[in-house]
């Protein structure tokens, strides 16, 4: 790899204009000058137009436009697709990056050609992007286990990748809405080893508008339970080889989908929803073995018919 190869900051925006400034001015003050932004607007509604426009000057920006709203995983395919740089890191549009961040994962991705993606920690931030606390999910994943079975660190904002590489996979899920950065995690491992650099450099925005947070937690939870699970079928379809991220078991997963279900009848029992506590249940009970944990069930369900 070249000592100051292109590095394309990617945005998926939809509706983000109030936060997309101070997005496009935390690229602006990198230390590292060699990069170019890849912007895909996912037919935005609010003030997004207004704000490219801005900066229609600098040819290293380049702006796309969906004609209609397709959603995340199809926007984020169409960011790489559109993409020239070796380096490539998706960049949300209500965030920010330390002014080092590129420089210092362009110095690792060059001192390690073969690694598929480069990872750092980050800060969790409110509204106007004060620190919360820092994040406390990133870590190193050891050689051979995966993402999807390793719970003592994960690959977290700021992660970028050989764009090469992420070329030999089947590329972003077009129809996921959510858990895509996920999608893209299990493939670009599947590709070549991961490095985790233990430096906070990316700043999480925490807001209402959010996809993965606050109100649509549970949603974002279920969405990354289907991406493990087509990861799952991919990685049992292909050959298992030397180095390839270990798989999940199936007993797990299903266990998983079981427990989101049971949790989903709680809730909707808690709030007097007769009708669908006994739907999440009636599913859960799909993904559970004959043992305690169906009698259990069993008997929470006749509960919940009895209840007035």
């Amino acid at each position: 790899m070249k000592e100051n190869p292109l590095f394309s900051l990617l945005i998926a925006n939809y509706n983000n204009g109030q936060y997309l400034q101070e997005c496009l001015e935390s690229i602006y003050s990198q230390t590292y000058t060699r990069w170019e932004i890849i912007i895909v607007d996912d037919f935005s509604t609010d003030t997004s137009r207004e704000i490219y426009k801005t900066f229609d000057k600098d040819n290293r920006i380049k702006v796309y436009y969906n004609k209609i709203n397709y959603g995340c995983g199809y926007t984020k395919r169409q960011c790489v697709k559109k993409a020239s740089g070796e380096l490539c890191a998706f960049l949300d549009p209500d965030d920010t990056i330390e002014r080092t961040a590129l420089e210092r994962l362009v110095k690792e991705h060059v001192r390690l050609p073969s690694y598929s993606i480069i990872y750092t920690s980050h800060y969790i931030c409110d509204v106007n992007l004060n620190i919360i606390r820092k994040g406390a999910t990133a870590g190193a994943i050891p050689k051979g286990f995966s993402q999807i079975n390793w719970d003592e660190g994960k690959i977290t904002a700021f992660a970028s990748f050989k764009r090469k590489l992420y070329n030999k996979t089947e590329g972003i899920n077009k129809t996921f809405m959510r858990a895509v950065d996920q999608d893209l995690y299990y493939k670009l491992e599947e590709t070549g080893p991961t490095y985790y650099l233990n430096e906070f450099l990316y700043y999480y925005r925490i807001h209402e508008g959010g996809i993965s947070t606050t109100n649509n937690s549970t949603k974002a939870y279920y969405a990354h339970l289907i991406v493990k699970l087509d990861t799952y079928l991919r990685r049992k379809k292909k050959k298992i080889k030397k180095n390839y991220p270990y798989n999940i078991r199936y007993k797990s997963l299903m266990r998983s989908f079981g427990n989101y279900h049971l949790d989903q009848s709680h809730q909707h029992n808690t709030s007097n929803n007769k009708a669908k506590a006994i739907k999440h249940l009636l599913i859960s009970l799909r993904f559970i073995p004959y043992n305690r944990q169906l009698l259990y069930r069993i008997k929470l369900l006749i509960d919940i018919c009895k209840k007035r």
